[in-house]
């Protein structure tokens, strides 16, 4: 079941002759999480930001897992496989942040981030940007891009995160690293209310037959994505 969605593979496809893709997850209680999907040494790897300072790199599980293709010729997907795989052998630092800058990406020579502007790290989503942004491709257009009914929620819920996490590491004795994250919540308190990528959106926004995708059409055929997802694994919204 892939809700007639162009390129849209849902979870439990078969996946095969793929070389790069965007892929999504719904993680429950109607969140998703976003990343790529690559090949690699045989095999299919997830490569993603799971939160802070987390970079993860897993075998891929289409099981759970649907993906589509972005319209891009076989030699720059060959790119995003190649830039995935630098990343994962370099593992960078990346905070998790709530603001994005279109010009952050990573280096393809070195599979380092390179946060412009006031970015200074990444969510799940805009951390997919910065891979394709980094083979020179522009995933969405943010010029257009639109704040939505829901957003601030979820950045608040973010930031209750990282606050219950400093006040655990604190109880357990871990002040060094509780310290860090006092400051660390101070700059995402600054982001509140930053225009927010969602993972459905860069997924979205592949579905097309242009890129960069405008804010109408990731968003549209990104809620088609969120409904065929959920529906798929029998969770009510």
């Amino acid at each position: 079941m892939n809700g007639n969605i162009p390129r849209f593979f849902a979870p439990g496809s078969t996946i095969a002759n793929l070389v790069a893709a965007v892929a999504i997850q719904h993680t429950g209680e109607g969140r998703f999480h976003a990343g790529v999907v690559y090949f690699d040494k045989a095999q299919y790897h997830f490569l993603n930001l799971e939160f802070h300072f987390r970079l993860t790199n897993p075998s891929f599980n289409a099981f759970n897992t649907g993906w589509v293709e972005p319209p891009i010729n076989s030699d720059d997907a060959g790119l995003v496989a190649a830039l995935c795989k630098r990343v994962w052998e370099t593992k960078p630092k990346l905070p998790y942040h709530l603001r994005w800058d279109q010009g952050s990406t990573f280096s393809s020579a070195t599979g380092k981030f390179i946060p412009i502007g006031d970015c200074k790290g990444l969510t799940c989503a805009t951390f997919v940007l910065a891979i394709y942004n980094g083979v020179g491709v522009k995933l969405i257009n943010e010029q257009n891009w639109q704040s939505r009914d829901g957003d601030q929620d979820w950045q608040n819920y973010i930031l209750s995160i990282f606050e219950t996490w400093e006040q655990k590491k604190r109880k357990d004795g871990d002040a060094e690293f509780a310290d860090e994250l006092v400051e660390h919540i101070k700059n995402v308190k600054t982001e509140l209310g930053s225009l927010r990528y969602r993972p459905e959106d860069v997924t979205g926004a592949c579905v097309g037959n242009n890129l960069p995708a405008t804010f109408e059409d990731a968003t549209v055929a990104g809620s088609r994505i969120r409904e065929v997802l959920m529906s798929a694994d029998g969770r009510d919204r």
